[in-house]
């Protein structure tokens, strides 16, 4: 069930269409919400809750095009009050780390080919340490000259996303 009119960090002013609602009734490693033309479409929203089932922590990285995500990436997470930062060079694009639960909110502005590619992530990680991270990244992996036709996770762990788990994708509306 959606409880509002507009997805996450839309504007009123924006035209968008949920492509894809999932729930979890079972745990799962990877999900990938398919048949999406990155050309036409021009963005996306994707936005999860997911609950970790497995054990341990779950690292939930983004898939793109049935593949991990690799990009630069700059981090600031904010915990108890201290700001630290964190800069990769080019890795997978980490989405939440979590012995319980994680939300998240992934926007990617420009989706068509030849677009530079990027977008940010808001991520509140739940567990025994609560962390809040904002990261903004630029993909390398899928190249700019490929059309996104997939979105998804995959967690290192089995049952990383776990039953309850929900993932949304939302396209800009023609």
């Amino acid at each position: 069930m959606t409880l509002y009119k507009y997805p996450v960090g839309a504007t009123s002013g924006e035209k968008w269409e949920l492509v894809e609602e999932k729930v979890f009734a079972g745990g799962a490693q990877t999900y990938d919400i398919t048949g999406l033309d990155g050309d036409a479409d021009g963005g996306y929203m994707f936005e999860a809750a997911t609950i970790n089932d497995g054990g341990g922590y779950s690292d939930c990285t983004l898939r793109l095009n049935g593949a991990t995500a690799i990009g630069h990436w700059q981090t600031v997470r904010y915990r108890n009050a201290v700001v630290t930062a964190a800069s990769g060079s080019t890795q997978n694009i980490l989405l939440s780390s979590s012995t319980s639960i994680s939300v998240f909110f992934l926007t990617i502005p420009a989706s068509r080919t030849g677009d530079a590619r990027g977008g940010f992530i808001f991520c509140h990680d739940g567990g025994t340490t609560i962390q809040n991270w904002l990261k903004s990244f630029e993909f390398t992996t899928p190249a700019s000259g490929t059309n996104i036709t997939s979105i998804g996770l995959t967690s290192n762990i089995a049952n990383g996303l776990g039953v309850g788990t929900v993932m949304r994708v939302w396209k800009r509306a023609t």
